[in-house]
């Protein structure tokens, strides 16, 4: 939980009694934000298994009609959404790879294997991950369940460049679109369509 340090001198740091009160509402607004938008919260409250039912936001998966329950996903907070996965199914996973940026500690994870890829530019390790987790659904079929968790920095972190298309070429359009004033919007949809795996040439 992320949790703002010394609040009540932030609060009480203010020139007036009037802009203090206002600093204490921007607090409990940003606190109130970091709450909601926390990877732990989303999960525990997104997800539950009841029985051998998972409730994944009121759509209903009856376990019991998969052989085997696979987890895939890269992004920035999908270290923590892949453990709060893990507490909820425990050993009815069966696998999964996961790519998380390579300044983060390892996570604890018992199902799922870890691959370590970079952010904001992607790399011969985002690829490799990549490559990881295309193996792994290659592999699958009708009869596994496919949990797909992605969050912020996924674009970087999951890269596969098409055909004709280098690492270099994938880092260097996106450093010029960042350096042009591109907005992530427009940054995601050239990179679409410069990977395999997200839509292709």
């Amino acid at each position: 939980m992320i949790k703002i340090n010394k609040e009540n001198l932030l609060i009480n740091n203010g020139i007036t009694k009037k802009n203090s009160k206002n600093r204490k509402i921007l607090l409990e607004t940003l606190q109130t934000v970091f709450e909601i938008s926390n990877p732990d919260n989303i999960i525990r409250s997104k997800i539950k298994l009841i029985k051998n039912n998972l409730i994944i936001n009121k759509k209903s998966y009856d376990l019991s009609q998969f052989k085997r329950i696979r987890v895939v996903g890269a992004g920035k907070a999908v270290a923590n959404m892949a453990q709060n996965i893990e507490k909820i199914l425990g050993d009815k996973i069966t696998d999964g790879v996961i790519i998380i940026p390579d300044y983060l500690e390892k996570p604890a994870l018992n199902k799922i294997k870890i691959m370590y890829g970079t952010h904001p530019f992607p790399s011969q390790n985002s690829i490799n991950g990549t490559k990881e987790i295309m193996k792994l659904l290659k592999s699958s079929n009708d009869d596994d369940l496919i949990l797909n968790i992605l969050s912020g920095g996924g674009s970087s972190l999951l890269s596969l460049p098409a055909k004709g298309v280098t690492i270099e070429d994938k880092i260097e359009t996106s450093n010029l679109l960042m350096k042009s004033g591109a907005t992530i919007h427009d940054l995601n949809v050239v990179r679409k369509h410069i990977s395999d795996i997200k839509g292709g040439l």
